[in-house]
């Protein structure tokens, strides 16, 4: 909270916060395999609910949107090794699957 709250005041998104979300499984929750925490629905929704309830909007969106728009969709038709290359990274927050 007090990050949040020093980051509403600068007006600024709080990145120091990814690694540390990535670490707890916030990105690809649902997703099982590949270092996603494979999460249910409930648990997935209740971590993205107080992810808001901490004042910031803008990292429950952030959550959602790496799951949900674009780890969740590449699982049913990738080819699993780009699935094994590509997902890993991004549930650890990484720029690239490179640095895997």
């Amino acid at each position: 909270m007090p990050i949040i709250e020093q980051c509403n005041r600068d007006g600024r998104f709080p990145r120091e916060l990814v690694r540390p979300m990535a670490d707890l499984g916030f990105f690809g929750a649902s997703l099982k395999g590949y270092g996603c925490a494979g999460m249910g629905n409930v648990e997935y929704g209740l971590v993205m609910q107080e992810l808001e309830r901490g004042g910031q909007r803008a990292l429950r969106s952030f959550g959602q949107r790496a799951s949900a728009l674009v780890m969740y969709p590449s699982t049913p038709s990738a080819v699993t090794r780009k699935k094994e290359q590509w997902l890993p990274a991004m549930a650890k927050a990484r720029s690239s699957a490179a640095s895997a």
